[in-house]
């Protein structure tokens, strides 16, 4: 099982998503799986679960949300530029 979980979360690391192994971990919610990688897959994994918890708590505010208060949530963590030059990126 550590052996799957490894090779899987590098092999999504390599194509930039470790969102499969966060799902897991989260589900399974076993430390000593989490315990059983490596310290730098634990970090990753780490940090994908709490980018999961985000997104999450997101999805339950969606009746709230409209585009003026993500605008804002993005200009408060700094990311407002970034997404500005992803967006025109996307459309040329």
């Amino acid at each position: 099982m550590r052996d799957l979980l490894e090779k899987q979360l590098i092999n999504d690391a390599n194509e930039g998503d470790t969102t499969v192994l966060a799902e897991l971990l989260a589900q399974l919610d076993d430390e000593v799986i989490f315990n059983a990688l490596s310290d730098t897959n634990q970090r990753i994994a780490k940090r994908e679960k709490e980018v999961q918890d985000i997104i999450n708590r997101l999805k339950r505010l969606t009746d709230e949300l409209d585009g003026e208060t993500m605008q804002h949530i993005l200009k408060a963590v700094g990311m407002e530029e970034q997404m500005l030059s992803q967006l025109t990126a996307t459309i040329k």
